[in-house]
């Protein structure tokens, strides 16, 4: 959806979702690394190409996403001081669902990589699968 169609409680789902959520498991994750002394523990968050380049398209989801690198970054230094390192990895265009659903995305996202201004280069003719995440 669009972000001058998307409702107000379907901009906030993406960020509870893509946001919130990570926040919550990373924050659960630290807490259970902590108090069982695992040391060389590792988080790994989900962020996306997106979030390393603005698009107007779907400006919540990318704001989502750059929010989770950010907040990866941040959390970084848990590394030097409980041996925990948070990293976050950055697919371009995954086989997921919604992107298998949503034909009017997938025009799009096909129609900027023509022009190229595609958000991950080479990535829409080849996106891969989560497996390979």
């Amino acid at each position: 959806v669009q972000f001058r169609e998307q409702t107000e409680v379907q901009g906030y789902k993406t960020l509870e979702i893509n946001l919130s959520a990570s926040i919550y498991i990373t924050r659960l994750a630290i807490t259970e690394f902590l108090r069982h002394k695992i040391d060389d523990a590792v988080v790994v968050n989900i962020s996306s190409i997106a979030g390393q380049r603005a698009g107007f398209y779907c400006p919540l989801y990318t704001a989502s996403k750059w929010a989770i690198a950010g907040f990866t970054r941040a959390v970084a230094r848990l590394e030097a001081d409980f041996g925990i390192r948070v990293a976050a990895v950055a697919p371009g265009i995954v086989k997921a669902p919604m992107w298998l659903t949503d034909t009017e995305k997938v025009f799009h996202q096909v129609l900027l990589a023509k022009k190229g201004r595609s958000l991950a280069t080479g990535s829409y003719r080849n996106p891969c699968s989560p497996t390979e995440i």
